[in-house]
């Protein structure tokens, strides 16, 4: 067997594996109890009644199944909710995800999005395969605490261009409608596991920050490390930033902030290998450290390879990521004389 051989065998040996976990998944048994009434069994006129009936905030877990063989390898995820956030609690084939933080913003706005979801028409007739229903491009089940939702969408449907886009789509699995709505656009974002990574290295709001203290390791002359300084210190007083003399400050320090918080990653690192190269060999180049108003703290941590930064964040002590170089010269700019 050649290469191109074993390698078109592994692939479809995942798809069989990922089918086998989609059936188990829906349970081999069609959702009947939670499609609506007028799309059980056979394919009607269209409605304008929703397709579902739940409050997006009562959801506590979501899972996604995404299967295009003819490009990519199919996958399989459950992201569970965790208090305010969402975690990608497992992933389907095995991926290494150090940091499993979820896009809290995109999983509830998917979830809003279903409202959204209308049938524009019966579908022709046809088999579900010739839908794209079996496999289903995008499977979703999401649950509440007592009730549990699917939605099986399939291909594109051709329409007259524009922007309007449409899907075969079945809740079901018998009766196959054309729907449209938001949640078509929204899942054109979803290429990977990687779509649906928290892609903000931290969660703060910086209007949120009164006070930000920058270190930076000091270096003896022979390359040993020293006690980190403090190369600035800040905090909100009234309207404006003040030093410990309580002196005003040029310095803008709320556009920093902004600009730290909303800084995205570029890259995480999942390589645990590499995360301990990064912890224990690489200089430090600074600290941050941050309270907000109720005296939370939270604390930044970056290092420099080359052109390369990394950063830490205590509120995700998992996670590695690689950040815009522009943070470093951000943090150099700020700390710099003659506010310190």
């Amino acid at each position: 067997m050649n290469i191109s051989n074993s390698r078109k065998c592994s692939r479809n040996r995942e798809f069989l594996l990922l089918l086998v976990v989609f059936l188990a998944w829906i349970g081999c048994h069609p959702a009947l109890d939670q499609a609506p009434k007028h799309l059980r069994g056979h394919s009607h006129n269209p409605s304008q009644d929703p397709l579902f009936h739940f409050n997006p905030k009562e959801v506590t877990e979501i899972t996604l199944l995404k299967s295009d063989p003819l490009q990519n390898t199919p996958w399989f995820s459950s992201i569970q909710k965790s208090q305010s956030t969402w975690i990608l609690s497992s992933v389907l084939p095995e991926t290494a995800l150090i940091d499993r933080q979820a896009d809290t913003n995109f999983i509830e706005h998917l979830l809003d999005s279903f409202g959204s979801l209308q049938i524009t028409s019966p579908a022709p007739h046809g088999s579900l395969e010739s839908f794209g229903l079996n496999p289903p491009a995008f499977a979703f089940r999401w649950k509440t605490a007592t009730h549990s939702y699917e939605l099986r969408l399939g291909s594109l449907v051709k329409t007259q261009g524009g922007n309007h886009i449409e899907r075969y789509m079945t809740l079901d699995g018998i009766s196959v409608h054309i729907a449209s709505g938001t949640t078509l656009r929204l899942i054109e974002q979803i290429q990977s596991i990687q779509s649906l990574r928290k892609k903000e290295w931290t969660t703060l709001d910086a209007d949120d920050i009164d006070e930000i203290e920058i270190f930076r390791p000091a270096l003896h002359p022979f390359g040993a490390k020293t006690k980190a300084k403090r190369a600035l210190f800040a905090q909100m007083e009234g309207d404006r930033w003040t030093n410990q003399q309580h002196q005003a400050l040029s310095a803008d320090i709320s556009s920093f902030l902004i600009f730290l918080s909303g800084s995205p990653v570029l890259q995480f690192v999942d390589s645990k290998t590499q995360v301990r190269q990064i912890l224990n060999h690489l200089p430090q180049a600074y600290e941050v450290k941050l309270t907000d108003r109720s005296g939370k703290k939270t604390s930044l941590s970056l290092w420099l390879q080359g052109q390369k930064v990394y950063g830490r964040n205590s509120t995700r002590p998992e996670g590695v990521f690689q950040l815009n170089p522009k943070v470093l010269s951000a943090l150099t700019a700020l700390s710099a004389p003659p506010d310190r």
